[in-house]
């Protein structure tokens, strides 16, 4: 039977991230090869290193493919920011859904950065998994904190060389460890490049705060900026898009 969004899928033109699935990454085929992938990289590609980016070519596409994903990216940051602030003041509350949240923000510049329409409600997403990525999540904070203690260097490599663990964990279906290890490897090929990248997204949003509604501009770009670095990485499972 042929359904409307059936239709408007065969109608819509090709997009031009998506290509075959290839790799498996310690689970099996059908978990992982199953309709096509959106980008560059793969988890196998990733993990190995196979891929390459420059700093400022990718926040200059993240600025492009932000048009017309400011206002819902915006406004669902507003409403997480809302939640976030009530949720702090009950205890642990931050915590339990500082995962999903982190997801949901994460998975829009995602979807931007493969063509895909971004929505208001896609900052709820991460509650679609919310146990596995707390755990995630709580373990990476530990992780970290953990690395911080130890002369701090450990803590600065591990809170870059994580950053896409929620990401991985989501898209490609791992298991927790599995997907924070898929991160930390892929990132440590290029770790230097991830930390440049940090920096100067950082100070291009404080240039934004500086300027007041800056932020307008430079957070949306900021989330599809990732958005494009993680499709060039790992590829986008199709499926979840």
């Amino acid at each position: 039977m042929t359904t409307p969004d059936s239709q408007n899928n065969q109608n819509s033109p090709v997009n031009p991230y998506e290509v075959p699935l290839s790799a498996e990454f310690g689970v099996p085929a059908s978990a992982l090869n199953d309709g096509q992938r959106h980008g560059e990289g793969s988890l196998e590609t990733g993990t190995a290193g196979q891929y390459s980016f420059r700093v400022f070519d990718v926040i200059s596409e993240g600025f492009k493919l932000s048009n017309g994903h400011k206002l819902s990216i915006n406004l669902a940051v507003l409403i997480m920011s809302i939640i976030s602030i009530v949720a702090s003041f009950i205890p642990f509350a931050s915590w339990l859904i500082g995962g999903a949240f982190s997801l949901g923000m994460s998975w829009m510049g995602v979807r931007a950065a493969v063509g895909r329409r971004t929505e208001v409600g896609q900052i709820f997403d991460g509650f679609k998994l919310f146990g596995p990525l707390l755990g995630l999540y709580l373990l990476v904070l530990l992780l970290t904190m953990l690395g911080f203690l130890l002369l701090i260097i450990p803590g600065i490599y591990l809170s870059v060389a994580y950053m896409f663990a929620l990401l991985v964990r989501y898209d490609k279906g791992i298991p927790v460890w599995d997907a924070m290890e898929a991160s930390r490897k892929a990132i440590t090929h290029n770790w230097f490049s991830f930390l440049g990248l940090i920096i100067m997204l950082g100070l291009i949003n404080m240039i934004g705060l500086v300027l007041m509604i800056g932020w307008i501009w430079t957070l949306p770009a900021t989330l599809v900026t990732l958005g494009v670095v993680y499709r060039k990485v790992f590829g986008v499972e199709a499926k979840n898009v």
